[in-house]
């Protein structure tokens, strides 16, 4: 899942906008099936295929259809000139004649420029390939097995690695292969992600810059208990027992291993095994002589930052210390400086808020470079001379996201920080720039030269518009979405903001029945998530419903108002925000849920007697928390793959907001829906996947139980086979009896 105070005083006036304007043409009725297996025809959010800068050139390349066919073209930042590097047929022709044939233009989506930009590097078919666009010729290179598990290529594709059957194997230049670790299975794995994929985790391979070593994730989960799942498919069903590392219980041991390509070496980084923690980000130096990894403590309060001899596999020293009574989360390495000091940017919350920190090669906090009082979210890149970053941020409105620039202090400055003895940590007066203009989502990118940056950008009511920007002077806009709602019929949307009683605000997101009667009663549907690492509402086209927005408008034109709000515990608002929920998930989330739906109430057209709710994974757990404990709000609800008992969820996620069972008693019986099962009124329906990983069924089969034992009335659907979520047929279904059920409940259809 990754991944209060109630009250909603004052509001502001809300941002309305419509998605149905007066039509030139008869529109479409949105049908169920578009809604739910269609989503992209209501996002609007697609913009030019594989953008991307072209080195030493002052233009950006994409995918793109024109009027001489689909290709990769070229548009320039002066005049918007477009230029056709390769056609889809002549692709289709250099694949053939590099006996290719299942490769096509769509391949170069994902593909990277050269730093000359001369050749585009792509992946297809598991090998690595060269394209030279003057000459339409493609160069293949080393390969994959079509069963690899994952995979990581070095600098200039000299060497890939790949997991397979849980070992590391590494394909050389000569056309041989070198298996770098043994003994590999279900529950010993090598080269693969660990940890459940917290802390940012995603991958297990990393090769140093110089493309000489390679350092990999080993995974021993043999400690975990094992867990029964079941494979219904045979005849009779099959048990099958996996590794789930449920809080308070045991946890996998994670060590890190690096292969040394000059002599076939393996050495293991010298970490002490004895000691429950978690290895994080791991990070190689620039000289690829050195690996960082944060270490985090298995209550999940401190993280030393840790260097280690990459040839020896010895500890060489902690660089710094972080601590914070509810959570430490490192999910970014060191982002070391391209001038070989040593020196790095670190993402900390010690300020409050999300921000990058210069950091000295000996683990001295030197500079706070981003100094809002808002979340950075990514770092993007240095300025040539060094003297300054370009990052993104939500700047000061949390539903939106922006591209910013901040000073750097210049080398002479480090040199007086390193010496100093003050703990001194500088703050530039500054502020950071903001570069793109205008409200809403920017998803920007500065180019090479830092002369320009194409803005793929929207905002409610508006569709994707890319637009190249050069620094200080002219925008020029290369592409505009399409607007669904001028072929579809769809709601009137609104996003709003209220305060909760403790003064902090809270958005959501409001959508409309069309042709709304104010004179007439519409029924509501809650749609919740309200957990960690998920923003629901942002300043976009849709107002952050992405894929559901579909559905959502469906409802509203069913005469169902659709309501969202996020609340406390979801990010980008700081860590006090998120940390509101510490040791005691399910109270404060609910407030502000009931303080969005009390906002509403306040208009006369909604009846607060007809009030749905619904949420999948947190959310689940959240509409159960929100009907046993709010029951008198709520006519009906559907939970979705819920939690149940925070003690059956992973180590990993549940222990750092719930702490450990043993250590928190009263808050996991206060957070488990059952607990107040006496509040429920509503009709309910629990839904879940029989074969979910994530949330395991034992969740729902414990709650359906207490449900038994209390005498309470709840309905049930399970569906074979499936994990945490729904796919094809499977989808399909649940989204025509998830809308039967609501119509039925809160329209009487």
């Amino acid at each position: 899942m990754r991944r209060l105070i109630a009250a909603f005083v004052l509001c502001l006036l809300p941002t309305v906008l419509t998605a149905q304007t007066a039509p030139a043409t008869k529109k479409k009725e949105i049908t169920l099936r578009e809604a739910a297996m269609s989503p992209f025809l209501f996002t609007a959010s697609r913009g030019l295929a594989g953008l991307k800068w072209r080195p030493g050139r002052k233009c950006v390349t994409c995918l793109k259809r024109t009027k001489s066919g689909p290709g990769l073209v070229s548009i320039a930042v002066k005049d918007g000139k477009e230029t056709m590097l390769i056609s889809a047929d002549d692709m289709a022709k250099a694949a053939k004649r590099a006996k290719l044939p299942q490769v096509n233009i769509n391949v170069l989506r994902t593909a990277t420029w050269s730093a000359d930009g001369s050749t585009l590097r792509f992946v297809a078919n598991n090998q690595a390939h060269l394209l030279h666009v003057a000459t339409n010729k493609i160069m293949s290179g080393l390969t994959i097995p079509e069963d690899a598990e994952d995979s990581a290529w070095s600098k200039f594709d000299v060497h890939v690695a790949y997991s397979k059957g849980k070992n590391v194997f590494v394909n050389k230049p000569d056309g041989s292969t070198f298996q770098v670790t043994s003994g590999g299975f279900e529950f010993l794995t090598h080269g693969l992600s660990v940890s459940r994929v917290e802390f940012g985790i995603t991958n297990g391979m990393w090769w140093d810059p110089t493309g000489r070593r390679l350092a990999f994730y080993r995974e021993d989960l043999r400690p975990i208990e094992p867990y029964p799942y079941i494979d219904w498919n045979p005849t009779p069903a099959k048990h099958v027992l996996g590794r789930y590392p449920m809080a308070g219980h045991p946890g996998s041991i994670v060590t890190v291993g690096v292969y040394d390509t000059q002599d076939d070496s393996v050495t293991w980084l010298k970490t002490n095994t004895a000691v429950d923690q978690y290895l994080t980000n791991v990070t190689w130096s620039p000289d690829g002589q050195t690996i960082y990894i944060a270490h985090v403590n298995r209550a999940q309060n401190k993280m030393d930052l840790k260097s280690w001899d990459a040839k020896s596999g010895a500890f060489v020293k902690t660089l710094f210390t972080e601590k914070d009574e509810q959570w430490i989360e490192p999910e970014h390495g060191p982002i070391f400086l391209p001038d070989n000091s040593g020196d790095f940017l670190w993402f900390s919350y010690r300020g409050g808020f999300h921000n990058l920190y210069l950091v000295s090669s000996a683990g001295k906090f030197m500079q706070r470079v981003t100094n809002g009082d808002w979340d950075v979210s990514a770092f993007q890149k240095f300025s040539q001379d060094l003297s300054k970053i370009y990052f993104v941020g939500a700047g000061e409105t949390p539903t939106e996201s922006h591209l910013f620039s901040a000073p750097l202090i210049n080398a002479s400055q480090r040199d007086t920080q390193r010496q100093e003895d003050t703990g001194r940590v500088v703050v530039i007066k500054e502020r950071a720039t903001q570069l793109t203009q205008g409200g809403g989502q920017h998803r920007a990118v500065m180019s090479p030269g830092e002369d320009a940056f194409f803005d793929a950008h929207s905002q409610l009511g508006e569709t994707l518009k890319t637009n190249l920007v050069q620094v200080g002077g002219l925008s020029m806009q290369i592409h505009e979405a399409k607007d669904p709602w001028t072929r579809y019929v769809g709601g009137k949307e609104e996003m709003f903001k209220i305060k909760a009683q403790d003064g902090s605000d809270l958005y959501g997101h409001i959508i409309l029945p069309p042709n709304l009667d104010e004179s007439k009663k519409y029924p509501v549907l809650l749609y919740v998530y309200g957990g960690p690492h998920a923003q629901l509402i942002k300043n976009e086209f849709g107002g952050g419903a992405g894929f559901s927005s579909g559905w959502f408008h469906y409802m509203a034109c069913q005469g169902i108002i659709v309501i969202r709000i996020d609340g406390h515990g979801t990010p980008r608002r700081g860590i006090e925000f998120m940390q509101a929920i510490h040791r005691n998930m399910g109270r404060i989330e609910i407030e502000d849920q009931i303080a969005g739906l009390e906002y509403l109430f306040k208009r006369p057209y909604v009846d607060r007697s007809r009030v749905g709710v619904h949420g999948w994974s947190y959310g689940g757990f959240m509409t159960l928390s929100l009907m046993t404990r709010k029951g008198d709000y709520f006519k009906c609800g559907i939970s979705g793959a819920p939690v149940t008992d925070w003690s059956y969820y992973e180590t990993g996620y549940g222990e750092r907001y719930m702490d450990r069972p043993e250590e928190n008693k009263a808050g996991y019986k206060e957070s488990m829906p059952a607990t107040h099962l006496s509040g429920l009124k509503g009709r309910l329906l629990v839904v879940h996947g029989s074969s979910d990983v994530t949330v395991v069924w034992q969740n729902t089969m414990a709650f359906l139980a207490a449900c038994i034992d209390q005498d309470k009335p709840v309905e049930y659907m399970t569906y074979p086979g499936q994990l945490h979520g729904l796919r094809g047929k499977h989808r399909w279904h649940f989204y025509q009896k998830m809308t039967k059920f609501f119509l039925r409940e809160l329209t009487g259809q």
